[in-house]
């Protein structure tokens, strides 16, 4: 290279290096909405109804926050999606909060735990999320874990494989006021649990613990909400780190991806024959209501035709009983007249036979008187 093209070339890197210079300086200083590269991790929150799933999400977020009161039903009745961003670790967590398995409902029937997985999953496959980090599933400390346990873990292996036990984990909900001791002797007893040692080979992660601050204490303004802040804090950390570390994720092939998706429209297709026997059975009930308001309409009007002819029958009957004592009324008195006429005819043939007797002796004496005349 001549000496000319070293000058310019050394000038030309110079000028590049000092324009660079100037805007990185710039950029630093005034440059707005600056990017950077992150890590995605995709946790599930799986577990039975009211055993803290949402409450996790809101600890990760904040561990100060109070979560609402307890109710018997389920807070969260379809999947939910939410992100958050970790701003020391540059991590964003995607937690996917599913719906409680074996949810009771009005009609009196459960949520199937299949059903509710794949909600999960599918809505997980409809943002593009094709694969977990971290599956956390619940068990309240107050309930423990039974028979409905093993059955969504079964579930949830049938349909994802044995692979997922490599990012399955178990969360103890409720323990915002267990200290170490007791947190150790709650997993001695899990690992003496019948129900737990089905499924303890499952969570390869671990058993963690969770909790929030009480809602009773925080209404009373309670000092034991510090110790529960600090525990849950730890509680915390510990999910967090624990969700960070986890760089081998657990994929979702297509094959599953394209089951699920086929068996929730299977599900849907179930949903809207439900919806239509539910139509045809409200219509059902509505015209059984609109009989039995004819029946009921048609029964009294009976009823009052049967007062009424009630009424008349003893009308009858008693028309009858005063016809009949007028019967007798009027053959008593048809017995007098003709006991007054025969009394009235006695008198009659006595006057009559009297009359004939005082003839007799009047003649009689007529004739004494003649007789005595003619003497």
């Amino acid at each position: 290279m001549s000496l000319r093209e070293t000058v310019n070339s050394v000038d030309t890197n110079a000028k590049r290096q000092a324009c660079m210079e100037l805007i990185n300086e710039d950029y630093n200083k005034l440059g707005q909405y600056k990017m950077g590269e992150v890590q995605s991790r995709n946790i599930m929150i799986i577990g039975r109804t009211r055993t803290g799933k949402s409450t996790i999400k809101l600890l990760l977020m904040d561990p100060r926050n109070v979560p609402d009161e307890m109710t018997l039903k389920s807070g969260t009745k379809d999947p939910q999606f939410q992100t958050f961003h970790i701003q020391q670790q540059e991590v964003v967590l995607n937690i996917i909060d599913t719906p409680g398995l074996f949810e009771r409902s009005n009609v009196e029937s459960d949520i199937r735990p299949d059903e509710a997985i794949l909600k999960g999953i599918q809505l997980c496959a409809n943002m593009e999320i094709t694969k977990f980090h971290a599956i956390c599933f619940c068990v309240a400390l107050t309930s423990g874990i039974n028979a409905q346990d093993v059955e969504a873990i079964e579930k949830l292996i049938a349909f994802l494989g044995d692979e997922i036990m490599n990012n399955s984990c178990l969360v103890i909900t409720h323990c915002e006021s267990k200290d170490e001791e007791q947190r150790n002797r709650l997993k001695l007893e899990l690992e003496q649990d019948t129900f737990f040692k089905k499924i303890n080979p499952f969570f390869k992660l671990g058993v963690y613990f969770s909790g929030s601050l009480n809602s009773d204490d925080y209404k009373h303004g309670n000092e034991s909400l510090k110790n529960q802040y600090l525990t849950i804090s730890d509680y915390r950390k510990k999910l967090l780190d624990l969700f960070i570390k986890i760089e081998k994720p657990f994929p979702i092939s297509e094959m599953i991806i394209s089951q699920i998706r086929q068996a929730n429209d299977s599900v849907e297709q179930k949903t809207v024959q439900l919806e239509d026997e539910k139509q045809k059975n409200d219509e059902l009930q509505s015209r059984i209501k609109e009989l039995q308001e004819k029946y009921l309409k048609e029964k009294c009007l009976a009823d009052d035709l049967r007062v009424k002819y009630e009424q008349q029958e003893r009308l009858v009957t008693d028309s009858r009983v005063t016809h009949g004592q007028r019967e007798g009324q009027l053959k008593n008195l048809q017995e007098k007249l003709q006991q007054k006429d025969n009394i009235i005819k006695r008198r009659e043939k006595c006057q009559a036979q009297l009359g004939n007797d005082l003839k007799k002796i009047i003649e009689m004496e007529e004739h004494q008187t003649k007789k005595l005349e003619d003497n």
